[in-house]
């Protein structure tokens, strides 16, 4: 797995809560890998599936590459979103994103958090604010991660469920 059992469960509540908090439908955390790329840690809904994130690319490589968060709230429509493409091969209907760098103490990018379809209204500046927060206990993420990366998201386990 590449981390122990007790820091996956970790994760996993803690995209579980993030969820909660924000009232969207999914959270996934993006860290770095051994190759440079950054790819999925955590991704509710996404069982087994690792996504890659390259720089510029969709919503959280162009987050990833300014540093700064972004939000969509007609991510089928936005040209800066690759929903359609991953909703196509999931079957997941992307509508609404927030991606949030979690940077260290230097202000590199470590890692990314990103918010799936927010269930009571659009994204926005206060839940920016409110995810800015959050993630900063996120900030040593990256030495706490063993290589490889693997998606430890595991829906048929206890401590994965989704609620």
């Amino acid at each position: 797995m590449g981390m122990s059992e007790n820091f996956s469960g970790w994760l996993c509540r803690l995209v579980r809560q993030f969820s909660a908090d924000f009232d969207c439908e999914r959270t996934s955390i993006y860290v770095r890998d051994q190759d440079g790329r950054f790819v999925t840690l955590v991704a509710q809904g996404l069982a087994g599936m690792t996504i890659d994130v390259k720089p510029g690319e969709g919503l959280a490589g162009k987050c990833l590459d300014s540093g700064e968060p972004l939000i969509s709230n007609e991510a089928a429509y936005d040209t800066r979103s690759l929903c359609r493409l991953r909703d196509h091969y999931t079957g997941f209907v992307t509508r609404s994103l927030l991606v949030v760098p979690v940077k260290n103490q230097r202000g590199k990018v470590v890692a990314l958090v990103q918010l799936v379809n927010k269930t009571t209204g659009p994204f926005d500046e206060e839940d920016i604010k409110r995810l800015q927060a959050a993630v900063r206990q996120l900030a040593d993420l990256g030495k706490r991660v063993r290589q490889p990366v693997r998606n430890v998201w595991r829906e048929g386990s206890a401590d994965a469920t989704q609620t």
